[in-house]
């Protein structure tokens, strides 16, 4: 057995290191957070945005014969800056002498040129990306206009990516 002298413990209840610990964790979280703050709060140079949207847009060039009982040309002008696709409408009515639509829908013989497709919702879709200024010819030959009848070309341009094309549901193979 052993007969040595036993070691008193001494308890940290009773020392004062605790308290030094807690007040030097104090100084560092106050410290810490005080520079934190100022760096949030220096002063920078303002960000400039140099993000420029694209603008999407077309025109429609038309002519006619002498006594406009035909469209001679029909062009649609990508006037964007973008690439873009193009689609076209053709909408025929019956009109009288007021200029007041009648009802009926006449049936007008054209011809559109080349890379022109009719989609199933009777759009005419130009299957090739216009480039920003580029005219496409829309009639391969003239569109008579019978007596009564009002033709009118609308157009449309979407940006060049295959996700506006899928998301606007364009018919573009």
């Amino acid at each position: 057995m052993y007969q040595g002298k036993r070691v008193a413990r001494r308890s940290c209840r009773s020392s004062k290191k605790p308290w030094a610990v807690l007040v030097s964790l104090a100084l560092l979280v106050t410290a810490v957070l005080g520079v934190t703050v100022a760096w949030l709060t220096t002063n920078t140079d303002p960000v400039v945005n140099t993000f420029q949207p694209a603008q999407v847009s077309c025109e429609i060039i038309e002519s006619f014969n002498g006594d406009k009982t035909a469209k001679e040309s029909v062009k649609i002008k990508n006037t964007s800056d973008v690439d873009a696709y193009l689609r076209v409408a053709v909408i025929a009515n019956y009109v009288d002498e007021q200029g007041n639509i009648q009802a009926g829908v006449p049936e007008i013989a054209f011809q559109t040129a080349a890379g022109w497709t009719k989609g199933s919702d009777g759009y005419y879709y130009y299957q090739t990306a216009a480039t920003p200024g580029q005219e496409i010819e829309f009639l391969a030959n003239s569109m008579s206009l019978p007596d009564g009848v009002q033709v009118t070309i609308l157009a449309d341009a979407i940006q060049a990516t295959d996700a506006a094309v899928t998301a606007a549901g364009w018919q573009i193979n």
